[in-house]
């Protein structure tokens, strides 16, 4: 149960995070931010992730890890929100400063999970399967925002939608239950 929560978790945050850092630049022209601050933005997208992946890296050492990505799923979901209403370059900061420390987070938090879960044994065999299934949302999103755009003339309803997929995560991921231990807690 615990592979698949985790594939499951990792399929729709990838697949938003790609829609995002396909679409981020388009979405942005589309309300009338001029290119170049939307090419900052989508740049400082990757760059702000650094602070998650190294926060949430060092976080995930002290404290239980299944609680530290659901922070970073709703960090993720209320950029999502932000973005979704976005008008000005403000509004794309707010958003910055939210989703990227939550999607360099769920990508820290879930290799580390993956080998509390699963231990070292299989780490690649796992890691490989994972990817394969994560492939279909990250294939299917991006397309998906686009044909959204074209048919309706806006990206808000694809981020809120891609926030509601986000959302619907998080009780999965804190009901995580160990496969080795069988506890929600796996160092316990």
């Amino acid at each position: 149960r615990a592979f698949w929560v985790l594939s499951l978790m990792v399929t729709i945050s990838g697949a938003v995070l790609h829609a995002v850092v396909v679409h981020v630049m388009p979405a942005l022209i589309s309300i009338g931010i001029s290119r170049p601050a939307a090419g900052t933005i989508a740049a400082s997208l990757v760059i702000s992730s650094v602070a998650g992946r190294m926060g949430f890296g060092w976080l995930g050492d002290r404290f239980e890890k299944r609680y530290l990505m659901a922070a970073c799923l709703l960090l993720q979901v209320l950029g999502l929100m932000i973005f979704a209403y976005t008008r000005d370059v403000i509004h794309a900061a707010a958003f910055l400063v939210l989703y990227g420390p939550g999607f360099g987070g769920v990508i820290t938090l879930r290799l580390t999970m993956q080998g509390d879960y699963f231990g070292r044994k299989s780490f690649g065999a796992i890691q490989g399967i994972m990817q394969g299934i994560h492939m279909i949302g990250t294939i299917a999103s991006p397309v998906f925002a686009g044909w959204f755009y074209d048919m309706f003339g806006s990206y808000r309803w694809v981020w809120l939608i891609m926030a509601i997929l986000t959302f619907v995560a998080i009780p999965s991921v804190l009901m995580l239950r160990s496969p080795r231990t069988g506890r929600i807690f796996p160092n316990t």
